[in-house]
C-alpha cells in the first residue's frame, strides 16, 4: 500500500479507532462511579445509623471535656457553650457536668 503525502495508513486509522473506543469505554465505566461517591457515603452513613445529630453529640461531648478543663470563669466563653451544643444540653440530649455556660 502506497502512502501519499497527507494520507494515513490503514493500520494507523484502525489504531486511532481502537484507542478512541477504549478511552470512551473507560470514561463510561468510571465516570458514574466518581459521581455516585457522595451519594454512597451518605447511604453508608445512614445505614450505619450515624446521623448528623449523633455526630453533633460526639462533637459536643468532646467540647464538654475541653470546657471542664477550663477555669469556671472561662467556661462560658468555651465552644461548648455556643448555641449548637448548648441546645443539646438544654434539651437533655447530652449531659455535661461541672460546666457553667451562664455568666
Amino acid at each position: 500500500m502506497k502512502n501519499n503525502k497527507g494520507e494515513l495508513a490503514f493500520t494507523t486509522i484502525v489504531e486511532i479507532i481502537i484507542v478512541a473506543v477504549v478511552l470512551i469505554a473507560v470514561i463510561v465505566w468510571f465516570l458514574p462511579a466518581f459521581s455516585g461517591t457522595a451519594g454512597e457515603t451518605d447511604d453508608i452513613k445512614e445505614s450505619a445509623g450515624v446521623t448528623n445529630d449523633a455526630v453533633l453529640k460526639v462533637k459536643c461531648k468532646r467540647l464538654c471535656g475541653e470546657a471542664q478543663e477550663l477555669a469556671e470563669l472561662n467556661q462560658p466563653n468555651s465552644e461548648f457553650c455556643e448555641p449548637e451544643c448548648k441546645g443539646l444540653l438544654d434539651n437533655n440530649k447530652i449531659v455535661c457536668e461541672n460546666v457553667i455556660c451562664e455568666t
